[in-house]
């Protein structure tokens, strides 16, 4: 059961890292991508899982791969994470720029 989320985690982050050391950029902009991206790979994952189990096996519990619904629950936790640091630090910077822009037009 774990050699789905385990090859899903492979891939991403394997491309991610090969881009990474290709585009030679700035990480921490790139981890919000990389949380995006495992989301959606798990997230195809186990939706085939539960085609699969609905199907064909009458949603039978047993059938499901839970090691796959287990790593979607942290992965969609790190995914909200990572979008609220990069709202959080959005709003900073446009903030900043909003405050810049009010002084240099004041007389």
């Amino acid at each position: 059961m774990g050699i789905v989320p385990a090859a899903v985690e492979i891939i991403i982050r394997g491309y991610w890292l090969l881009q990474g050391f290709e585009k030679q950029s700035d990480l921490k902009q790139e981890k919000v991508k990389m949380a995006s991206m495992l989301l959606f790979g798990h997230s195809i994952a186990l939706s085939g899982n539960l085609i699969k189990t609905g199907v064909i096996y009458q949603m039978n519990p047993l059938a499901l791969n839970w090691a796959e619904i287990l790593r979607f629950i942290p992965v969609l936790i790190s995914w909200f994470k990572a979008d609220v640091e990069r709202n959080n630090l959005l709003r900073l910077e446009l903030d900043a720029e909003w405050v810049k822009i009010y002084q240099s037009s004041s007389f």
